[in-house]
């Protein structure tokens, strides 16, 4: 059994984009399609598994994707609160 090393590629960009700090999503996201690509298989293949999976997995997605705005509200909403405190204090 001959092993592929070139599949490892996706792990070294998965690294590599977290070392840098990427945004995750397009990180995984990038890594599975060089992976796949490198694998045989072709783009148009790869865009519809990665269709058809954000389709079966759509409320997991919507989570994902509005965390950043819960937690921007809550910092929006901290500050001002602090803002509040500290214009009662004085």
């Amino acid at each position: 059994m001959i092993i592929n090393w070139w599949l490892f590629i996706g792990i070294a960009i998965i690294v590599l984009g977290f070392s840098f700090k990427i945004d995750s999503l397009v990180v995984v996201i990038v890594a599975a399609i060089v992976t796949a690509l490198i694998g045989g298989i072709g783009f148009v293949e790869v865009l519809e598994i990665l269709g058809s999976r954000f389709v079966m997995n759509r409320g997991m997605t919507v989570l994902i994707l509005t965390l950043p705005i819960i937690r921007n509200i809550g910092a929006i909403w901290s500050e001002g609160t602090g803002r509040q405190i500290d214009s009662e204090g004085h």
